[in-house]
């Protein structure tokens, strides 16, 4: 052939991120081993996700007493069982994630009364499930 021309045996075994050796490439596309998924093999089925920090976190106490927290890290999977757990103390309270790749957004949790007025410091910890079970840091 050409020897302009790439190597047809090496351009048909080339996967982005050699699959994260999780996988198998097969004509430039990853067919990832059980309890693997996604293009590259990345998100592990059988993980928690790994929470690496906390993006934008916002609670509107005026108008509707509620949170939004983005968290980015690695291993978030798209899925219905995506989702975050909020926890105050011994209160914990489940909601809805958004996957947005490197990171999910946590839906609104309202830790405050409608009488709150802001005036006092409150820890509230966030942890994430891709199965609803497994949750991050646990």
């Amino acid at each position: 052939g050409n020897p302009i021309d790439p190597n047809e045996e090496i351009v048909e075994n080339m996967c982005p991120e050699d699959c994260n050796m999780n996988g198998e490439c097969e004509n430039g596309v990853c067919v990832c081993n059980p309890g693997y998924i996604g293009a590259t093999c990345a998100g592990n089925l059988n993980a928690p996700p790994e929470l690496v920090a906390i993006r934008n976190p916002h609670c509107d106490i005026r108008a509707k007493r509620s949170c939004l927290v983005e968290v980015a890290g690695l291993n978030f999977i798209p899925s219905d069982n995506l989702k975050c757990k909020y926890t105050e103390g011994t209160t914990e309270v489940v909601v809805a994630a958004i996957w947005l790749g490197d990171s999910v957004e946590c839906q609104g949790y309202e830790p405050f009364p409608a009488d709150h007025r802001g005036s006092e410091e409150r820890t509230i910890t966030v942890a994430v499930t891709n199965d609803g079970t497994a949750y991050s840091g646990t």
